[in-house]
């Protein structure tokens, strides 16, 4: 889902995910639009970090905030 989105995954843990992304701003707002808890970097602004519970509806979220 990442790489069809033109994100690359950099890194993470079993509770989250470390993404690079181009317009990673962008997709940190729309996530924090709908609710998830994401961080971002100061001296990486391409980068952003996101977890997700796990259940599907979390990753509808996640792949519709990717698309846009």
């Amino acid at each position: 889902m990442l790489r069809e989105a033109g994100s690359e995954k950099i890194g993470g843990t079993s509770l989250f995910s470390l993404v690079r992304k181009g317009d990673a701003q962008q997709v940190f707002d729309r996530l924090g639009h709908a609710g998830d808890v994401r961080r971002r970097f100061a001296e990486e602004p391409h980068w952003f970090r996101f977890c997700l519970s796990g259940a599907e509806a979390d990753w509808l979220r996640l792949a519709a905030a990717l698309r846009r």
